[in-house]
C-alpha cells in the first residue's frame, strides 16, 4: 500500500500470505504427524465427502450469514451507510476471533472425552461456554463504552457514525462467543445436520428481520438483526444438545 500498488498489491500481499500460511501448517503437520504422501483411497474419499457434507453446507451458509446484513443494507439504504456498519461489523467480527481459538483448542478435547468419558465431555462443554460467555463480557463493555474512539482510531473521524451500530453489535458479543463453542461441541458429538440446522434458522431470522428494520433504522436494524440471529442460533444448538 505505500508502494502506491493499491488494490492489486492488497490482492497480491493476501496471496502471499495465504501461502506462508500453507507452508507454516505443512511444516507443523510433518512436525506433528511425520511426513506427507498423496494416495487415492476410494473408501476413504467418498467416506470424507459423506462425512464433510453438513460441515461444508454449514461454513457456506455461515458465511452468507457473515455477510447477508451488507448485501441488504447497501440495496435499501446505499453505499454509505453499508461503509458505516461494515466498519462497525469488522471490528466486531475480529472481537470474534477470541472465542475461535478456545474452539479450536476444545474441539480435539471434547472428541476424545465423548468417546472415553461423557461426563467429563459435559463438564468440559460447560466450562467452555462458561468462560467464553466471560471473555465476551470481558470484551464488549470496554468495546461498547469506547466504541466511538476505537472506530475513530481504526477507520478515521468520518466513521465515527458506525459507533452506534457497534454497540449494539457488542451486546450479541455473548451470544457469538457461546455459540464458537456450541459449534466446537456439536462437531465433538458428530451432529454436523445439527450445524446446518442452527445456521439456517440463523440466517432465515436474521434476514426476516432486516427487511423490517433496515428501512426504519438502516445500519442500527442491521445490528439488531445480527444479534437475534445469533441468539437464535445458540438456542437451536443448545435445545439440539441437550
Amino acid at each position: 500500500m505505500a508502494a502506491g500498488t493499491g488494490l492489486r498489491g492488497l490482492t497480491i500481499s493476501f496471496v502471499m500470505a495465504r501461502a506462508l500460511a500453507l507452508g507454516v501448517a505443512g511444516w507443523l503437520t510433518r512436525l506433528q504427524v511425520g511426513g506427507i504422501g498423496m494416495q487415492f483411497d476410494r473408501a476413504v474419499w467418498r467416506e470424507l465427502h459423506k462425512s464433510a457434507l453438513p460441515l461444508g453446507l454449514f461454513l457456506v451458509v455461515l458465511n452468507l450469514y457473515s455477510y447477508i446484513d451488507s448485501v441488504m443494507l447497501g440495496v435499501m439504504r446505499g453505499d454509505a451507510e453499508t461503509g458505516m456498519y461494515a466498519a462497525a461489523y469488522k471490528t466486531y467480527e475480529g472481537f470474534s476471533y477470541a472465542p475461535s481459538i478456545i474452539a479450536a483448542v476444545l474441539t480435539p478435547r471434547l472428541s476424545r472425552l465423548f468417546l472415553i468419558d461423557r461426563p467429563a465431555h459435559r463438564r468440559l462443554a460447560l466450562i467452555g461456554v462458561a468462560a467464553s460467555v466471560a471473555l465476551a463480557a470481558v470484551a464488549a463493555t470496554p468495546g461498547f463504552v469506547f466504541a466511538a474512539p476505537l472506530l475513530t482510531l481504526l477507520f478515521g473521524p468520518p466513521f465515527a457514525p458506525a459507533a452506534e451500530p457497534f454497540r449494539v453489535l457488542c451486546v450479541g458479543l455473548p451470544f457469538v462467543f457461546a455459540v464458537w463453542i456450541l459449534h466446537a461441541t456439536v462437531i465433538s458429538v458428530d451432529k454436523g445436520r445439527l450445524l446446518v440446522k442452527a445456521a439456517i434458522t440463523g440466517l432465515v431470522v436474521n434476514v426476516a428481520i432486516n427487511v423490517w428494520a433496515i428501512p426504519r433504522s438502516g445500519a442500527v436494524g442491521a445490528a439488531i438483526a445480527t444479534v437475534i440471529g445469533e441468539a437464535v442460533s445458540m438456542s437451536v444448538l443448545i435445545v439440539g444438545l441437550i
